[in-house]
């Protein structure tokens, strides 16, 4: 069985939680309970289910919207028996959301799962290193007024993203 936390108004789990019922604040469709299969009103923070339950966990674009992200990762952990996914905004140069309390890099993202997590492997959706090396971008390095806006607004429109795949151990 999977759980989606934060499933919204488009789950992908056997179980769906989230911590809002309508239109939510971080929503762009309003959830509507009775079209979600198994939907539990519940926070990340405090999952309500036992241990060892679920054999995945995924999480998408919610870690960053937590006061305390290390606790709900301990709560994946627990209920989780082999896997959990999680994506994050990836933000090293683009404009900061207002209602994200976090935000990560590609290290910093990494050392936080590490410390939570046996295993942890960690991919960009869009890789920071393509957009410095397209042509478009050299030429606007050339002029440094133009290299750092370049880059802001070529990762800003590539809506970079990190897709991370932890693996639980047994302790």
């Amino acid at each position: 069985m999977r759980l989606d936390i934060g499933c919204g108004s488009i789950p992908v789990g056997d179980v769906n939680i989230d911590l809002f019922v309508g239109l939510g604040p971080h929503h762009k469709h309003a959830i509507k309970p009775k079209r979600i299969p198994k939907f539990v009103l519940s926070d990340a923070h405090f999952l309500p289910f036992r241990s060892k339950i679920f054999t995945a966990v995924h999480c998408s674009h919610v870690l960053e919207h937590l006061f305390n992200p290390c606790q709900a990762l301990n709560e994946m952990s627990r209920v989780a028996t082999e896997s959990v996914f999680i994506m994050v905004p990836n933000n090293p140069v683009t404009k900061e959301h207002t209602e994200h309390y976090y935000s990560w890099s590609l290290t910093s993202f990494q050392n936080l799962l590490k410390r939570h997590f046996s295993k942890v492997e960690i991919y960009g959706r869009t890789k920071i290193g393509d957009v410095k090396s397209s042509r478009m971008f050299k030429l606007c390095d050339r002029l440094p007024i133009l290299g750092k806006p370049m880059l802001r607004i070529l990762s800003y429109l590539m809506a970079l993203e990190l897709h991370a795949v932890c693996n639980v151990s047994f302790k």
